[in-house]
């Protein structure tokens, strides 16, 4: 008899907003709005809404933290279903995308099932995305064995190591019918990025003064930015913004505002008013 387990979400800053999952790029920037706040000197603008008080956010995909320890990355509208027994931890994707991280466990093997497609590890990590008739498997860790929902008798299993994935299409059909086993292709390590690109952390910036933001990127980067005009931490920053998109950041600068970045050793870089 299986045994349906409850699992544990884990604490997280979180700002939710649709907005955060609306592209799947590895350099993704919405909406971006910079401003620098008026002196004295500075000339009345056309009236427009006022910027609203400074606030900045970290958001982070809902992770959840299962019995054996394993962790699993939500993507925003995913569901799963947690199944855990003596001999087999199983969890079945109900819609959406998810990443695992799974604990190694030899004695129990780890099956992710989705649309009758099954996932199978022991200690790895990997990504499931069940979306319309097809599901697609990709393997960042480890190694994962991948079942199509319809194998034939004695078949050989695909086994998928790290930087490879496979999509398996879903036939519907009264009666069962012989498809091919999954095939494993290859993902370019930029395409990878690109469909991990949800997983990473977002910092949402409203009216937020640069000598504000700084720390908050910083937290989340090896380069280290350092503003070397003090008058540079009133540039005010709106908008959401992948929180290791740090090359993103230094073109926004220079294009809105002039602002140029100079490098000081390999970790550090100083943001100056340009010429």
């Amino acid at each position: 008899m299986l045994l349906v387990v409850k699992v544990r979400t884990r604490r997280r800053e979180r700002f939710q907003r649709s907005s955060l999952v609306g592209g799947l790029a590895a350099l993704v920037v919405a909406g971006f709005v910079w401003q620098e706040r008026a002196t004295p000197d500075t000339p009345l603008p056309t009236p427009r809404v006022a910027v609203a008080t400074p606030t900045a956010q970290v958001s982070r995909p809902e992770q959840q933290i299962l019995p054996d320890g394993s962790t699993v990355d939500l993507r925003s509208g995913a569901l799963i279903e947690v199944h855990f027994d003596q001999d087999f931890r199983r969890v079945r994707l109900v819609r959406g995308e998810a990443h695992f991280q799974v604990t190694k466990d030899p004695a129990r093997p780890f099956i992710v099932e989705a649309a009758g497609v099954k996932a199978r590890a022991v200690g790895t990590a990997f990504l499931v995305q069940l979306r319309g008739e097809q599901v697609e498997v990709i393997v960042t860790e480890g190694n994962v064995q991948v079942e199509g929902p319809n194998p034939r008798a004695g078949e050989a299993l695909p086994v998928m190591g790290p930087g490879e994935g496979t999509i398996v299409s879903l036939v519907k059909v009264e009666s069962p019918i012989a498809v091919e086993p999954p095939r494993v292709v290859p993902i370019a390590t930029d395409d990878l990025i690109q469909r991990l690109a949800w997983r990473a952390p977002h910092l949402e910036f409203s009216g937020t003064p640069l000598a504000e933001a700084i720390p908050m990127i910083n937290a989340h980067n090896r380069v280290q930015l350092v503003l070397g005009d003090a008058s540079l931490g009133d540039v005010r920053l709106s908008g959401i913004l992948r929180a290791d998109n740090i090359e993103v950041l230094w073109l926004l600068l220079k294009e809105e505002h002039g602002i140029i970045v100079q490098p000081r050793g390999d970790n550090e870089v100083i943001l100056q008013k340009g010429r």
